[in-house]
């Protein structure tokens, strides 16, 4: 990580402050990262996950990590009206930090998407390690029960929920939204034990929206038979 840099929005002659809205994702702070050629800018605000007032390098065991102060947009936490949350740059991209433990023994993971006020995605898919099962009401073409003739994807979607820790997601994300699409992952793992994570409106954190564009893709890339 080369630069840090946390921007600042233009004021008016009365000293208001002009806030110009452009899209979802929050452009307060970004990191630029260099190679050979030219610099990378990455988006901690990316996809609306954070509402980032400020943010810092801290240094961490001999590695820069960011440090991040933002609004809360949980609806169920409103004890609070600020957080603090820490990301780190994974294969030239922004994720949470996560301390790294025991790589648990995925047994079956089963993804659930349920479409809000104008459903464009309705269906469930579950993996394991000798079969991919789709069940769809509404998704792309596909409609009704298929079976995937390919498995590998499980090996590489169970090695990404152990690396971003899953067993240490809160169990129900959300935000302030009416008719909002939602998603749901169950986790069946070390002999039988269950974790959920129930996300309404699809902006938990970083790493679940690389998981559900790992499993929106494995969809998109999976042949799939008709049951």
């Amino acid at each position: 990580m080369d630069y840090l840099v946390n921007l600042s929005y233009p004021k008016t002659e009365d000293n208001e402050v002009v806030k110009i809205f452009i899209s979802e994702d929050n452009f307060s702070t970004v990191i630029l990262l260099s190679n050979d050629k030219e610099y990378q800018l990455l988006n901690p605000g990316k996809s609306g996950v954070y509402d980032i007032i400020n943010a810092k390098i801290i240094n961490y065991k001999s590695k820069n990590l960011i440090k991040l102060l933002s609004f809360k947009k949980h609806i169920k936490e409103r004890n609070d009206i600020l957080k603090f949350d820490t990301l780190m740059v994974k294969n030239n991209q922004l994720t949470e930090f996560t301390k790294l433990k025991k790589s648990h023994t995925i047994e079956k993971i089963t993804f659930t998407q349920n479409g809000g006020f104008a459903p464009g995605k309705i269906y469930q898919i579950a993996l394991k390690k000798d079969s991919v099962i789709l069940n769809s009401n509404s998704y792309k073409n596909l409609t009704g029960k298929y079976i995937g003739e390919n498995n590998s994807d499980f090996e590489k979607i169970k090695k990404y929920l152990n690396e971003i820790s899953f067993t240490n997601l809160k169990d129900n994300y959300s935000i302030s939204c009416s008719d909002c699409s939602s998603v749901e992952t169950e986790v069946i793992f070390d002999n039988g034990k269950i974790k959920k994570v129930y996300d309404y409106g699809e902006k938990g954190t970083l790493s679940l929206l690389e998981f559900y564009k790992k499993i929106d893709t494995l969809i998109i890339q999976q042949k799939w038979k008709k049951n």
